[in-house]
């Protein structure tokens, strides 16, 4: 009966992840709640912009949502939105209105289109600084490490020091990693 126990709870259980640990979750917020809360605790807010038939944003959030040391980042660091570009709904923002414009057979949020200079491609994320300004965007799927790299370059102000290329030289000599 324990070499039962045993074998159960070596196949239920990530090795280094205790149980509470890989519950932890990315704490999604909305535009209205960042308006309010970067008034009190300021921090940088990263966009996930997406829309229900992207594959590669799908496939983007599932690994970023496996990934505990990426979520305690974002959680962190940053106030962190999911926006569907093509949401129908407005979004108001410091008085401004953000409405959906239909284009062909599909369209997209203003927001979207203000946020990505035009670029409609999916996934992107956004970085806004805490006084809500954008700092950039960053087209197509990015894999977990990546993404780890791209998150601390933000969270850690390095991008006003050094270009992302050279930040990810370092950081990949400094990770092993072996193109």
């Amino acid at each position: 009966m324990k070499n039962i126990l045993f074998v159960l709870l070596l196949f239920t259980t990530k090795p280094g992840v205790s149980q509470s640990e890989s519950s932890v979750k990315i704490d999604w917020t909305t535009w209205e709640n960042v308006l309010t809360k970067t008034q009190s605790a300021p921090r940088k807010v990263m966009v996930f912009v997406t829309t229900d038939w992207a594959g590669w944003g799908k496939r983007m959030e599932s690994e970023i949502n496996k990934t505990q040391e990426i979520i305690k980042l974002l959680n962190n660091n940053y106030y962190v939105i999911k926006m569907d570009a093509e949401q129908k709904e407005d979004i108001s923002i410091s008085g401004r209105i953000y409405r959906y414009i239909p284009n062909g057979r599909r369209g997209y949020n203003e927001l979207a289109a203000e946020l990505l200079n035009g670029r409609m491609s999916y996934p992107a994320i956004v970085f806004l600084d805490e006084k809500l300004s954008k700092i950039t965007f960053i087209n197509g799927y990015q894999t977990p490490i990546k993404m780890d790299a791209i998150l601390n370059y933000f969270a850690k102000d390095i991008y006003k020091e050094i270009t992302f290329e050279q930040y990810w030289r370092n950081y990949k000599i400094e990770k092993g990693i072996i193109d």
